[in-house]
């Protein structure tokens, strides 16, 4: 068999494997664990894409139910209507799925996620531009426990919880989201 006839099945094997978790939630702590290890560059593509499919999902939820693959990618696939961050982020606004501070955070991670996974430059917490949109993204919303863990030089950690925030309050609103992330993220030594 030659690698040019192997090629479509093994796109559709993956396109497969990954699509298989759009019902997934994973465990917060799990999730920060397997990016602890990742690049910042990768930890920030990873964690937009969480909150990415947390909008995808909530959005799906709203609508009838697609008949198959081919009609949920006719919506949310690349050429979709819903196919960019951005037209999902402006839709769940809208929807009221997520208030304003959140919707301009999402801005803000968007951005983040294009500087990732588009430019050549070091994208890295330690990088100022990156800092100050951070900063920008945290500055009206954060819970006193993240403003701890960002006056200790915690950038990386202080953007991975709050993404994770995000995404929990996109899932279970935010009011329910803050109860969750008292009991995952507080620090039992402090």
């Amino acid at each position: 068999m030659s690698a040019k006839k192997a090629t479509p099945s093994s796109s559709k094997s993956l396109k497969k494997y990954y699509r298989a978790d759009r019902n997934l939630v994973r465990d917060a702590n799990e999730l920060l664990d397997d990016i602890g290890n990742e690049s910042d560059r990768s930890a920030i593509t990873i964690l937009a894409a969480v909150i990415e499919d947390a909008l995808t999902l909530e959005l799906a939820k709203l609508m009838r139910k697609f008949e198959d693959d081919n009609d949920f990618n006719e919506m949310f696939g690349p050429n979709g209507p819903l196919g960019t961050f951005s037209s999902k982020i402006r839709l769940s606004y809208a929807l009221k799925i997520v208030d304003r501070q959140s919707r301009d955070q999402l801005g803000v991670i968007r951005e983040l996620r294009n500087a990732a996974a588009h430019s050549q430059r070091p994208i890295s917490f330690e990088v100022v531009q990156i800092q100050n949109v951070c900063l920008r993204m945290f500055a009206e919303t954060m819970d006193p426990f993240f403003h701890e863990r960002l006056a200790k030089g915690k950038m990386r950690e202080t953007f991975s919880m709050e993404c994770l925030a995000i995404s929990m309050s996109i899932k279970r609103g935010r009011k329910k989201m803050h109860e969750d992330l008292a009991e995952i993220f507080r620090d039992p030594t402090s």
